[in-house]
């Protein structure tokens, strides 16, 4: 696994004014993948890191104790946002329902850990969406901090988002600059 996340970084990365420095743990585990799915994969994370600093540094990576919890139907999103918030803030929590959205923010509110944003999917198939969860959640605390994402960016509320209670919006693919940016808007945490 080193070798194939060195060589898709490295390939990635070149003519690019940033440089890659690698610090992968002696004891990373074998594993028995496909080399150029993976590949792939590595290919796209660092492009996506790239493309988030043009400037060869991140600009905007919030570093916090910030807890974000993630309403979003797809396991693969929800762990693709999960870690990259785990960059980003301390405490991320995430959400396949609305309705599981509804019930940690509450039951959070009630154990004094309140969540400091909240970012959640505007589609959410045979459930409750990010609009309508959001609206809830604002019932419970006018002062939530909402963030709608989609992969959708033609939707309204996309463009309109503070017409519906949202305070950020963060568009699918999720980038890292761009999530950074957002949160620490939404959340008013210091950046780097």
């Amino acid at each position: 696994m080193a070798e194939i996340i060195r060589d898709s970084a490295s390939f990635t990365m070149r003519g690019s004014n940033v440089r890659c420095d690698f610090h992968i743990d002696p004891g990373l585990w074998p594993a028995e993948v496909d080399r150029s799915q993976i590949s792939q994969v590595i290919q796209n994370l660092v492009l996506n890191a790239d493309q988030s600093m043009p400037s060869g540094e991140a600009e905007m990576l919030i570093h916090g104790e910030g807890r974000v919890l993630v309403l979003d139907d797809q396991a693969s999103i929800r762990q693709l946002v999960s870690d990259l918030l785990g960059r980003l803030v301390t405490s991320p929590s995430a959400s396949l329902t609305g309705r599981e959205a509804l019930d940690a923010y509450g039951r959070a509110r009630t154990e004094g850990k309140g969540f400091d944003a909240v970012i959640m999917d505007l589609t959410v198939p045979g459930g409750m969406g990010g609009r309508e969860v959001a609206s809830r959640i604002l019932e419970l605390d006018p002062e939530a901090r909402t963030v709608v994402s989609s992969g959708y960016s033609d939707d309204p509320i996309m463009a309109e988002y503070r017409d519906h209670g949202f305070m950020g919006v963060v568009a699918k693919p999720y980038n890292i600059g761009e999530l950074s940016r957002v949160l620490a808007q939404v959340i008013g945490v210091g950046s780097k």
